[in-house]
């Protein structure tokens, strides 16, 4: 007989020990399951089991719409409206920084992480313990009067741009416009002031809320003022009389008005427009220095005489009748070249009716009259072998131009390219621009 290899107590004692071994190998896993359990609650209570995630702040009960707001009322500010503004963008700024931003993409992760940053510097300059006795200070030094014409003129811009389809999402939301007008009428006041600080906190945080670039350029992207920057020429061209008159007084305030554009241009920024923006700008800002240069020349006076005595009046009208009311055409040049042929070629008055012409063309976004004028060495997008160039300087003694300008090369001034157009009053000066040249009085 074999003899069993186990007998039935050893059997029955093995199964035992196996029990057992069971039992407390599940009351390990069990053990174990319950302190996984209490790591992971007490982790996702500190956050850091939860899954990537990014909180939209246009979802979340932070933004002003949905809390109490900031308002901010620079110059008629009290020290509870103060104390409130305190209170809200410290709330407001609590609840931003809760929001969780580690799942978002990168731009948006970058964008949240500044609007975080500016709204704690917001709080910090509107908590500031000195804020009350420095917005005093402020207001006193703050040029009103330039303050008001300034936030007049500027909202007056606005509508003008709405009324021609013109104003941007940019202009519309950000309104970098008035923000300049506190900068240029606070100029004498000091600039790193707890005031001025909490000024330019507030308006870059607003400017984070309607993801607008900043004024300073801080969030790293550059803004594009162009159609204000464009209105800034467009007004001052309206207002020279040149070449109308020839009398002193007159001539001055033309000098005035252009040189008027640098303060009205001074904070404005196109660092973020198109490249055919910027080219189209470049050319209008050099046109328009030339043409100032020869206003406020020392004696433009007499310039503008001898041009009104060596003008072929005859032949000025008679080719005025029969040019083109196309806006972009260059016939009205060519009939004022054929008129002057006689007079002095580089005068500063025949220069500065050739600038005038050429800022003119570069407001109605039309080709300028020089494929290349021969001082600045800028030349226009044109394909400059079949552009119809109307040379100021071709070492002639005469000017002498085509009359059949029916060939002429010129691009359209509504090319699709963004649509621009300017005021009835300086397409109208473009037409009676040489007309204007007639001794009328006489």
């Amino acid at each position: 007989r074999r003899t069993p290899i186990l007998s039935v107590g050893e059997l029955t004692t093995r199964s035992e020990r196996d029990i057992r071994s069971h039992r407390k190998m599940a009351s390990r896993f069990w053990n174990c399951a319950v302190w996984m359990t209490c790591l992971c609650a007490f982790l996702v209570e500190h956050g850091a089991c939860d899954a990537p995630t990014c909180e939209k702040i246009e979802s979340s009960p932070c933004l002003p719409e949905r809390a109490d707001k900031v308002t901010f009322e620079i110059t008629s500010f009290t020290v509870n409206s103060l104390k409130k503004d305190c209170t809200n963008a410290d709330a407001i700024s609590a609840c931003v920084n809760d929001l969780k931003i580690d799942g978002c993409q990168e731009e948006e992760r970058r964008q949240l992480q500044l609007l975080k940053d500016g709204l704690r510097s917001t709080r910090d300059s509107l908590c500031h313990e000195n804020l009350f006795q420095s917005m005093n200070e402020w207001n006193r030094c703050l040029n009103k009067t330039m303050l008001d014409v300034c936030l007049r003129e500027y909202n007056y811009e606005q509508k003008t741009l709405e009324e021609t389809g013109r104003l941007t999402r940019d202009e519309k939301e950000c309104r970098y416009g008035e923000y300049a007008c506190y900068l240029k009428s606070g100029e004498g006041c000091p600039s790193t002031s707890p005031a001025t600080k909490a000024v330019k906190d507030v308006y870059n945080t607003n400017l984070d809320l309607h993801n607008c670039p900043r004024f300073d350029g801080s969030s790293g992207k550059q803004r594009c003022d162009a159609e204000r920057y464009l209105g800034c020429f467009e007004r001052a061209v309206e207002n020279v009389r040149f070449p109308n008159t020839h009398e002193d007084k007159s001539l001055a305030k033309d000098c005035n008005v252009l040189e008027s554009v640098d303060s009205c241009t001074k904070y404005m920024e196109t660092g973020g427009c198109s490249d055919e923006s910027k080219q189209r700008l470049q050319y209008l800002k050099s046109d328009f220095a030339s043409l100032r240069t020869h206003i406020c020349d020392q004696n433009p006076k007499t310039s503008a005489l001898e041009l009104n005595q060596c003008l072929d009046k005859n032949a000025m009208e008679s080719c005025v009748k029969l040019a083109s009311y196309d806006l972009c055409s260059h016939d009205h040049y060519n009939c004022f070249l054929n008129a002057t042929t006689k007079c002095t070629r580089d005068s500063p008055a025949m220069k500065a009716v050739h600038d005038s012409f050429n800022t003119h063309l570069n407001l109605k976004n039309c080709s300028r009259i020089d494929c290349n004028d021969g001082n600045s060495g800028i030349t226009t997008p044109l394909d400059l072998k079949n552009c119809s160039r109307i040379d100021s300087n071709d070492g002639n003694d005469g000017i002498t131009t085509p009359l059949d300008l029916k060939n002429c090369s010129r691009i359209d001034c509504n090319d699709g390219n963004g649509g621009i157009t300017t005021s009835p009053k300086i397409l109208l000066t473009l037409a009676a621009l040489c007309i204007s040249l007639f001794p009328l009085r006489k």
